[in-house]
């Protein structure tokens, strides 16, 4: 079982790989609905998702909401989704109290 694991287009991962996160390469969003579906099973803790996998898998992360584990966080990707940034945004405000951006 991994503790932390970033999918994503290469451009957007491998950054993640320099510091030691395990890293899913994907380039379709079928490629990273089995990747999340198995990383769910397996009890993976924290899961960074590119945005645009995110949104493709929205219903299979809603499912799973509910359960301690695994935490699925989008991260911006290629492009202006927006919707990745908002959400980190939401997240940190809850963590720290505040709003930093």
């Amino acid at each position: 079982m991994k503790e932390i694991v970033v999918i994503g287009n290469p451009e957007i991962v491998e950054p993640f790989r320099a510091v030691g996160v395990d890293v899913e390469v994907v380039t379709t969003p079928s490629a990273s609905e089995e990747i999340l579906k198995r990383h769910i099973k397996e009890g993976t803790k924290l899961i960074f998702l590119e945005e645009v996998f995110f949104k493709h898998n929205i219903k299979l992360i809603m499912e799973n909401r509910e359960n301690l584990f695994p935490t699925i966080v989008p991260i911006p990707g290629r492009g202006r989704g927006g919707y990745a940034q908002e959400r980190l945004r939401i997240l940190i405000r809850k963590a720290v109290g505040a709003d930093i951006f």
